[in-house]
């Protein structure tokens, strides 16, 4: 999967499911998708994103920084207290915020692997995170997908529901690989807004539920 910042719940179900799950930081950058960017719904509907330097298509989500990095990480995350000051679980999950300005890496990927290993972690998900740059596989999306999961002999593939429009079945059943994509998760929220108004135990445990009825 591409590296989203703090994406919705499926996101999580489906690095839950997952022995080895790969960041593909070595793609190009998609614009108008959920890399630096997402919505918190619980308290009103607000959108918000961290800025990157220079972005473009034509360049690899590896090669993207953020731009002002303390600067505008501070702003990001004195937005996201202010948002949620009033929820039943701020001050239970505060810590969080401390966690993620001490990230010093100021590339994005590498910023959203940090963020989402704090995050795995509270949330005892123990899967293997990988970024798809260090495995050195140059070939295009449909058949990167399926050398990485000869890379690492697996017979199984899992990606979320939008994937049924970019994956063929009849490919990966060439390599002898099942392809299979999660259920669609109703609620399309960043995982933090369940987090600061539902709780961690609440949260895990809808993880393992949903992970349960894949």
């Amino acid at each position: 999967m591409q590296p989203y910042l703090f994406p919705y719940l499926n996101y999580y179900i489906l690095i839950n499911l997952s022995d080895n799950f790969v960041y593909l930081n070595d793609v190009n950058f998609p614009k108008k998708k959920f890399i630096n960017r997402n919505n918190f719904i619980s308290n009103g509907i607000i959108k918000w994103h961290i800025p990157l330097r220079n972005i473009s298509q034509n360049k690899l989500i590896s090669e993207h920084y953020i731009h002002d990095f303390e600067n505008n990480k501070k702003k990001l995350f004195t937005q996201f207290k202010q948002y949620f000051r009033n929820s039943e679980y701020f001050d239970q999950n505060i810590e969080l915020f401390e966690l993620f300005s001490n990230i010093k890496n100021d590339r994005i990927d590498f910023f959203i692997l940090e963020c989402n290993k704090i995050l795995c972690n509270y949330l005892k998900i123990n899967s293997k995170i990988h970024l798809s740059s260090e495995l050195n596989i140059n070939n295009g999306i449909e058949n990167k997908i399926i050398s990485i999961c000869n890379y690492f002999d697996v017979d199984t593939y899992i990606n979320l529901p939008g994937g049924k429009n970019i994956y063929s079945d009849i490919e990966f059943k060439k390599h002898k690989i099942n392809l299979k994509f999660l259920k669609e998760f109703p609620i399309k929220t960043s995982i933090l807004d369940l987090i600061f108004t539902k709780g961690f135990s609440y949260t895990s445990e809808l993880i393992l539920k949903y992970s349960d009825s894949q």
